[in-house]
This record gives structure tokens, C-alpha cells and sequence, in this order.
């Protein structure tokens, strides 16, 4: 690592092809003493000063650092080469210069201050004005967060986590928002305790998802929104337990934000005489991503369906989601749908009447449930995704009420309007038979779930 004497000769890696020009065979035998390193490094510096550098110079600097050489006008050359990082003419130089800084940053030592104003460069400029300079240094940031020591990844976790969030929802380009998005997984994963690489980086995950929960609390829209998408990011690394319970709560209340707020917005529009207006990005969106959370932490870790904290989700929200007036929103809590009614028939049922069933199931709920599944077919025009999952939901509510009859909803009550607006007969279920006294009732007992059936799959 240190450099060598003066009149030492030190061998220089040949550089790879194509850049070597033909001269490849020679260069593999070259050796270089420490005054003719100190000259190349001046006009690779000198060559770096032009807006567009020829490639030749990107692949001498890779030498150098390759050979750990080490010289002042190195440092000099790391700058420049995060100045191109964002401004160079090209996206080839500006990668290039991406990847040799990582390089240098990486191998060179540098002392705590000196890291930090480095990552104080790269975090700082997330918001660069050009487009394509933005892009180039979430490259870098990719990089760094790819391939630093685990030690000073925890150490400076956070520093490099709050800069990526509004780029997640503010960047106006789509291919930065796509990388901020990958850099941000990739720096949860690696600190996640059953799947990352940093030893310790439990207690460092859990300290951005607490700040993650705080955004999520927060009277800022747009804060919401963004942390409602980190959120998504978080679910399927967090281990059942208090806080994945966290997160799941937050989740749905975020859900039961976005509906009272889209009740307003509606109830104005009302108000003025004008037809509904579609959700904007900032009502949908935190719906959307609060839904993804759900669904990527039920699909990573099964059990946490039956956790407490989604009872509101199952018993209240979920239905109101059902008919959100934004296709993605639709399908996605369709999907959440079904990981629900596929927990709920493999759930045992207790003796203890309603009071015992599983999930925070209800008749109402489920009638509510069956309806909205309903609605999803003849709502605006369905995508054949969602018009396939809205279905698979509404057949499967119907046969869970024909096997388990203590789940319709008793006849006259405010539930089973719900299932005599699609057509059925909702004089069915054990319980209301025993309520009416009436021995036809009993013979009913499917008869709600076979009509509904029906009528589900003729909508």
C-alpha cells in the first residue's frame, strides 16, 4: 500500500482490452519506477479536467488504484472524478468515474472525517439537477452500499438511508426512482439479521424502521407517502414479533387514512356539484404501498396473518379497500383478499359462538367482504387480473359460508342486506334457524352461500 522509492521500479498492470490499444503484449512486461507513476498520475489528472476524458485515462486510473499505489495527486483525482460523476458530457464517462471512485474509496485508507466528507458528496447531491448525473451517482451510492465493510455500513446506516427516501416518490425521473428504490432494499437486506451481511444490523434496522413508523405518523403528506413505500421495503425482512406488529399496524392505519381522505375530497366535490374526482397520486399511493407492506410481509412470514394489529384490516378496512377508486389499489387489496380467506378456512373454529372465530371474522365482515368482491366485477372495467382474483374471492367467501353455515349473517340483520343486494336468499345459517324456529330456515343453511355463489360468478 505505500509507494515505493524513488529510483524503485514497481510493476504496472496491463490494462484490459480494448482499451490498451494493441499494446497489451508489451504492457503486460512494463514496469514503471515511482517518478513515472507521479507523471502518469499528473496527466491523468490533467486529461481528467476535460469535460469528456478519452476512455484510455479511466483504465490507467484502474491500474494505479489496482496497485494500491499511493500519492498525493491521487486525492486530487478522487475529486475530479466525483465532479464527473455528475457533470461529464457522457454516461460513459460519468460511470466510469462512478466505479473508480467506489474503488478508491474503498481500498485507499481514509480516517473517519475523510469518509464522512465523501459521503457527504454523494448524499448531498441525490438531488442534482441533471437527470443523468442524478443517475450516475445512484450508481455510486449502489456501489458503496453493495460493498462497504459491514463496520462502516452499520456505522453510518442511517446517513446513507434518509437521503434515498423522497427520491422514492420526488425524483421526476423514473429511472432514478427505480435506483433509489434498489439501493434502499439492498441496504435493508444487508443489514437484515436472518438475511444480510452486517453483524449486528438488527439493532440498526430496527432503529430506521422506528424512524420509518415516526414518518408514517406524520401531518406531511408527502412524508406519509414516502414512508408508506420504505414500508413496503421493510415487510418481508422483519421476524414475526413486536416489530413486523409495528409496521402491520402502521399499515393499515395508513390504509384508513387514504379512505378519509378520499371521503373528504369526495364529499367536496359533492358539495360543489361536481362528479367524483379520480384519487391523486398523493391520496392513492400511500394505499397502494401500505397495501404492498401487508402483502410482502404475509407473503414472507404466513403467520403474521393472525396477528391482532390486522383485525381492523380484516373486520372494517378491507372491504372499503375493495372499492377504492383506483384499479392497483383494487387488485392488490384483492390479493390480500385471498391470503386472508385462505388462513380463514384452514382456522379452526371454537366452541365459543361468534365470540371464538378466528381473524377477527364476523358475518358482518364477511358479508361486507362478499359484496365488495362483487362490486369489484361491474366497478368501472376490471383487468382480467383483477376480474380473475375478484372472482376466486367471491366464490371463496360463498363456499366458506356454505361449510360453516355460524358464519352467515342472521336474517333481518343490518349484515345480510349486504347479500340480499346481490340477489340471495339470506334466510340460511344455523343460527338463524335457531333465532326463527323455523324448521324450513334449517334446511336453508347453504342456500345463502349457493345463491351468492351464483350470482358472483353470472356478475
Amino acid at each position: 500500500g505505500d509507494s515505493v522509492g524513488e529510483d524503485e521500479e514497481a510493476p504496472l498492470p496491463a490494462p484490459t482490452a480494448p482499451a490498451a490499444s494493441g499494446g497489451a503484449a508489451a504492457a503486460r512486461a512494463l514496469t514503471l519506477s515511482d517518478g513515472q507513476l507521479r507523471w502518469l498520475l499528473e496527466f491523468a489528472h490533467t486529461r481528467l479536467l476535460e469535460p469528456t476524458p478519452p476512455p484510455c485515462v479511466f483504465v490507467l486510473i484502474k491500474a494505479v488504484l489496482g496497485r494500491r499505489y499511493v500519492g498525493a495527486r491521487l486525492y486530487d483525482i478522487a475529486g475530479r472524478l466525483g465532479e464527473l460523476v455528475l457533470g461529464a458530457d457522457d454516461a460513459t464517462s460519468r460511470d466510469h468515474a462512478a466505479e473508480l471512485l467506489c474503488s478508491f474509496l474503498l481500498a485507499y485508507p481514509l480516517g473517519d472525517a475523510r469518509v464522512l466528507e465523501r459521503l457527504h458528496f454523494v448524499v448531498a447531491n441525490v438531488g442534482y439537477e441533471r437527470a443523468d448525473g442524478r443517475r450516475s451517482l445512484l450508481k455510486l451510492y449502489g456501489l458503496l452500499v453493495k460493498k462497504l465493510p459491514a463496520a462502516p455500513l452499520l456505522k453510518w446506516a442511517q446517513l446513507l438511508f434518509v437521503p434515498l427516501v423522497p427520491r422514492l416518490s420526488d425524483d421526476p425521473d423514473a429511472g432514478c426512482r427505480k435506483a433509489a428504490g434498489a439501493t434502499l432494499e439492498l441496504l435493508l437486506r444487508r443489514l437484515a439479521p436472518d438475511a444480510g451481511d452486517a453483524s449486528d444490523g438488527g439493532r440498526a434496522l430496527g432503529g430506521l424502521l422506528r424512524l420509518t413508523l415516526l414518518w408514517n405518523a406524520d401531518a406531511d403528506a408527502e412524508l406519509r407517502r414516502a414512508a408508506a413505500q420504505v414500508g413496503a421495503l421493510f415487510a418481508p425482512l422483519l421476524p414475526v414479533g413486536e416489530s413486523l406488529d409495528l409496521l402491520l399496524r402502521a399499515s393499515v392505519t395508513a390504509l384508513a387514512v387514504a379512505l378519509a381522505d378520499g371521503a373528504r375530497s369526495d364529499a367536496l366535490d359533492a358539495d360543489a356539484g361536481r362528479a367524483a374526482a379520480p384519487p391523486d397520486d398523493a391520496q392513492w399511493q400511500p394505499a397502494y404501498h401500505s397495501l404492498r407492506a401487508l402483502e410482502r410481509a404475509l407473503s414472507a412470514r404466513g403467520a403474521a396473518v393472525h396477528s391482532v394489529a390486522l383485525n381492523e384490516l380484516w373486520t372494517t378496512t378491507l372491504a372499503h379497500v375493495l372499492e377504492y377508486r383506483h384499479v392497483w389499489v383494487r387488485l392488490v387489496a384483492a390479493r390480500l383478499l385471498g391470503v386472508y380467506l385462505a388462513a380463514l378456512r384452514a382456522a379452526p373454529i371454537g366452541e365459543g359462538g361468534f365470540a371464538s372465530l378466528p381473524l377477527g371474522a364476523t358475518p358482518a365482515a364477511l358479508a361486507e367482504l362478499l359484496a365488495a368482491s362483487c362490486a369489484q366485477l361491474t366497478l368501472s372495467r376490471p383487468s382480467t387480473e383483477l376480474a380473475q382474483q375478484a372472482a376466486k374471492n367471491a366464490l371463496a367467501l360463498c363456499l366458506l359460508l356454505h361449510t360453516r353455515p355460524e358464519l352467515c349473517p342472521p336474517p333481518g340483520s343490518a349484515a345480510a342486506a349486504a347479500l340480499r343486494a346481490l340477489g340471495a336468499d339470506t334466510t340460511g345459517g344455523k343460527a338463524a334457524a335457531a333465532d326463527a324456529g323455523d324448521e324450513a330456515d334449517d334446511q336453508a343453511n347453504g342456500a345463502t352461500a349457493a345463491a351468492a355463489a351464483t350470482a358472483a360468478v353470472e356478475a
